[in-house]
């Protein structure tokens, strides 16, 4: 009897650690994520900025840099990160702002679901052979810009949870842009899952009704 209580007894602690161990793993995840995703909507309000006049039509590049010290150093605190990259990569993305919105506004580039700029060859600005390679110029860097900040916010706090990789960073910005998305501007929605039946929840999701479809490109209304 006491043999078989003792087992009992140790097959009930190897069970209650199979259970308490996976949810505190959970619980870190959920939290670091949620960390990001504040730091996400604060770099993202920083890069969706009013831009200063000198920064708009920059005449040299004596004067581009001049305009973006200022930046530099009057939102450093409010970025909320000790990256230097991640500093580097939101100024230079504020700075870059208006054409980019320029592409989505006549609907030449379009948001994807993995947080990066995709061109949409069959957008009527592309018909122009110029047109279609100024357009790839900016979102070959924007997109080279994204990769290396969410790059580097992912090895920032991966130092706290290994579980933080580039594809859930990459997710979390991608959900925060199709949030933030004007009406008129593409976008593809997250695939099948989590992310997806977040995004239905949101106003977003609501206007778009049954238009919401895992990975659709959508017209945001």
């Amino acid at each position: 009897m006491f043999h078989r209580t003792l087992v009992l007894s140790a097959v009930a602690v190897v069970a209650i650690g199979c259970v308490v161990i996976p949810s505190k793993i959970e619980a870190d995840i959920r939290v670091e994520i949620r960390h990001i995703e504040e730091q996400a909507d604060d770099l993202l309000d920083f890069i969706e900025g009013e831009e200063p006049e000198a920064m708009q039509r920059p005449s040299n590049w004596e004067r581009f840099v001049d305009a973006i010290k200022p930046i530099r150093t009057a939102h450093a605190q409010s970025l909320k990160t000790t990256s230097p990259v991640v500093k580097e990569k939101a100024i230079s993305m504020r700075a870059r702002l208006p054409e980019v919105n320029k592409l989505k506004a006549d609907k030449s580039t379009g948001e994807d679901n993995r947080g990066y700029l995709r061109l949409q060859d069959d957008a009527a600005a592309m018909a122009d052979a110029d047109a279609k390679n100024a357009a790839q110029k900016i979102v070959a860097a924007e997109n080279e810009d994204r990769k290396a900040l969410y790059g580097a916010i992912a090895d920032e706090n991966r130092k706290s949870n290994p579980s933080i990789t580039l594809t859930v960073v990459e997710g979390i910005y991608a959900d925060e842009r199709i949030e933030r998305a004007k009406t008129g501007e593409l976008v593809q929605l997250p695939p099948k899952g989590d992310r997806f039946e977040k995004i239905k929840g949101t106003s977003l999701g609501k206007k778009l009704g049954g238009d919401a479809k895992p990975e659709a490109w959508v017209t945001v209304p």
